[in-house]
């Protein structure tokens, strides 16, 4: 999704891409709005990250709401605006980024999680010892039944 943002994907391909990702939220939202969960500490632990899917997500989402209803991810919606409220009401700076900030950002994030992905494939790959032996390597047991002693 990251890329499709920052490269301009068409809003169809950009749609297919964060909708699992708005249906997490929504699920989030739901389970607050339910009394399942806490709205303090959802807002604790993913406040941040709630704030900052909308504030990408956004305009998708109005999107979609314009043509299918105003209910299609509406506990999104619901509980990003009240990480904000609550936000607001600390006057922490939580570190949610905005779409401006997060298109700034968003090179350097790929290369990183790109470079991430090389050093684990990297970690993957075995080496496998070399058929030779090397000088001073002590013989192998011998297979051969050991007489029993007396």
């Amino acid at each position: 999704m990251m890329i499709a943002l920052r490269d301009g994907a068409p809003d169809a391909d950009v749609l297919t891409l964060s909708t699992p990702v708005a249906d997490f939220w929504e699920n989030v939202g739901g389970l607050v709005r339910a009394g399942h969960v806490s709205l303090p500490l959802v807002y604790q632990y993913l406040g941040a990250a709630c704030q900052t899917t909308w504030n990408l997500l956004e305009p998708h989402v109005r999107g979609v709401q314009a043509t299918e209803g105003a209910a299609v991810w509406s506990d999104f919606e619901w509980l990003a605006a009240q990480c904000v409220r609550l936000r607001k009401a600390s006057g922490a700076d939580d570190g949610t980024v905005t779409r401006e900030a997060f298109a700034a950002r968003a090179p350097g994030n790929i290369a990183s999680l790109r470079q991430s992905i090389l050093d684990f494939e990297a970690m993957r790959k075995v080496t496998m010892a070399s058929a030779e032996v090397a000088p001073g390597t002590p013989e192998p047991l011998s297979e051969e039944p050991v007489p029993p002693t007396k």
